[in-house]
């Protein structure tokens, strides 16, 4: 059975990938980025994880979920580069 995984892939103008997005599991996220983003955010539930390798090859980790009052926010994590 093929793999499903969503990605997206940002262009510039001139047709140079900037960006390339992947939805992952909370298991791909390095224990290091995850644990920064608990000392910050401790109640944060993740409902949507990217990962996100820039045009320099940088790999950022984008959150997107809820905090302990239901509010919706977005994180972007660097500590993996």
């Amino acid at each position: 059975m093929p793999d499903r995984k969503k990605m997206e892939v940002d262009v510039d103008h001139t047709g140079r990938v900037e960006e390339v997005e992947e939805v992952v599991e909370r298991t791909a996220v390095p224990p290091a980025a995850m644990q920064a983003l608990m000392r910050v955010l401790p109640k944060f539930e993740p409902t949507l994880i990217e990962r996100s390798t820039r045009h320099n090859f940088e790999i950022y980790y984008e959150f997107e979920g809820k905090d302990s009052r239901g509010t919706e926010i977005d994180v972007a994590d660097d500590t993996a580069n």
